[in-house]
């Protein structure tokens, strides 16, 4: 049985501030750090399980995804030091994030850290979802990165089992590798937001790749672009277990740009419909890990978001929403795949670049209402059926361009200046000067068990999902 105890303070942080309901303690130790190989973490009924003595843990996952570009940096420095990170990590925790999301490799010191702090705080480890960067500089075709990609896929791999050591190079991480975080990686997203331009491009200049007989990972269809990024998620899980015995759930990065669902308010050649990478039919069979479709996902963006018929009626707890109903659309289409939300929030931004008829849009807020749409996100993920979702982003990314409110960017010190954001004495997911109580809900707090309201008493419409008509059996929270 499932926990969620650890929600709490991050309902708190984001905003709201519950009813009081009955919470257990957390009870999720960390994994053996000397027990390294098999598959640690695996997906069970659309959610990240743990597995221990081959019995698997469901759980909803949230964590905060992070990035490097603190003050007066450029990301490509890479300047966080050891013991910001290992304040930050307790900070996390304090907001409720059971793990961090990073991009790319990072110095040997993030490493340590993590394993230093999770060797501490064995009862309440931080956990890690890693990334490996593709690059985006000179090449159009990506089959033109395969060879990079695949060398910064093993480096990555050998990174965070201890044992990778890569010369001095300028804007990646290098050095010696030898603290072992393997234990507390729950699963690997690779790849970044693939532009259309660059589908378009692969399919039609390799029409002839249509499947692939993946040693790990076969794909019997897919189009050019589908095979391609198969070959590369093949190519880790098949380099983790040949070299380290150990395999855990995979994902391929993407954005609601690819996403394979229609939307028929968009203009037959508009760059926003124009493509779709979709991996549903992929074989798992030798791929215990399992694999899970990866969004960054937010409620403005792009226009189709509040504009597709399918969802005008579909609403939460607050009011109309069509995010909900996107989210709800994608579950449909993946399951039984897990679905991650690897990206959401709201910008602080003095100017708005969409309006959302949710009213979550793309800048506008002050870190209250931040905070409050934050939480409401966090709920929807959670009523969809969804895996979890990682917040974006734990600090202000300092090195963002100026004027676009994409990322919450802030005027930081040593940034170009210009009308971004309100710089926050702390990061924005974690202000504490929030305390709005939400309105009812459908069906059980995300946080803990509780009293809640029917779908209808929530004034949700009946193309909502309600917790009766899930698709599957939703784990329970002890208490």
């Amino acid at each position: 049985m499932m926990t969620r105890a650890w929600m709490l303070p991050l309902l708190l942080a984001l905003g709201c501030t519950p009813v009081d309901v009955p919470i257990d303690d957390v009870d999720w130790d960390a994994p053996d750090p000397i027990d390294v190989t098999g598959t640690l973490f695996t997906l069970e009924n659309g959610l990240f399980a743990r597995v221990e003595d081959d019995e698997t843990d469901p759980f909803f996952l949230l964590g905060s995804n992070m990035g490097v570009g603190i003050p007066g940096t450029q990301p490509g420095e890479l300047a966080l030091s050891y013991d910001r990170l290992i304040h930050w990590f307790g900070m996390m925790q304090d907001m409720g994030a059971r793990a961090v999301r990073i991009y790319t490799l990072h110095h040997p010191h993030f490493y340590q850290a993590v394993q230093d702090y999770n060797t501490e705080h064995r009862d309440n480890p931080i956990y890690i979802i890693h990334g490996v960067w593709l690059h985006e500089e000179i090449e159009e075709d990506l089959m033109g990165w395969s060879d990079v990609f695949d060398e910064s896929i093993r480096e990555n791999v050998d990174a965070i089992h201890g044992s990778a050591d890569i010369g001095h190079r300028f804007g990646e991480g290098y050095g010696e590798y030898r603290h072992d975080i393997s234990p507390w990686v729950i699963g690997w997203i690779i790849g970044r937001e693939i532009f259309p331009t660059e589908v378009t491009h692969l399919n039609d200049h390799h029409p002839d790749l249509t499947s692939y007989d993946g040693e790990y990972l076969p794909l019997p269809e897919g189009t050019p672009t589908e095979v391609w990024a198969t070959e590369r998620l093949d190519y880790l899980v098949q380099y983790e277990w040949e070299n380290y015995g150990a395999t855990r759930p995979i994902s391929f990065s993407s954005w609601p740009t690819l996403d394979p669902l229609d939307h028929p308010t968009e203009h037959p050649e508009s760059y926003e419909d124009q493509e779709a990478i979709d991996l549903a039919n992929l074989d798992l069979h030798d791929a215990p890990g399992g694999y899970f479709a990866n969004f960054h996902a937010y409620p403005y963006y792009p226009d189709w978001m509040n504009e597709d018929p399918k969802w005008s009626d579909v609403h939460d707890h607050v009011g109309p929403n069509p995010y909900l109903g996107y989210l709800q659309h994608l579950r449909d289409h993946y399951w039984p795949h897990s679905v991650l939300v690897g990206e959401y929030g709201v910008p602080t931004s003095w100017g708005n670049a969409h309006y959302a008829l949710s009213g979550m849009n793309h800048g506008g807020h002050d870190e209250t209402m931040q905070g409050h749409h934050g939480a409401r996100m966090t709920q929807n993920i959670y009523d969809a059926g969804l895996a979890g979702g990682f917040w974006f982003a734990w600090m202000d990314e300092c090195g963002s361009r100026p004027g676009s409110p994409t990322r919450s960017s802030s005027r930081c010190p040593g940034a170009a200046s210009g009308p971004t954001t309100r710089a926050p004495s702390r990061t924005s997911a974690s202000s504490p000067s929030t305390r709005l109580r939400p309105t009812s809900r459908s069906g059980r707090n995300w946080w803990g068990r509780g009293p809640s309201a029917p779908c209808a008493g929530a004034g949700m419409s009946a193309a909502s999902t309600c917790r009766s008509t899930r698709p599957r059996p939703w784990p329970t929270a002890t208490g």
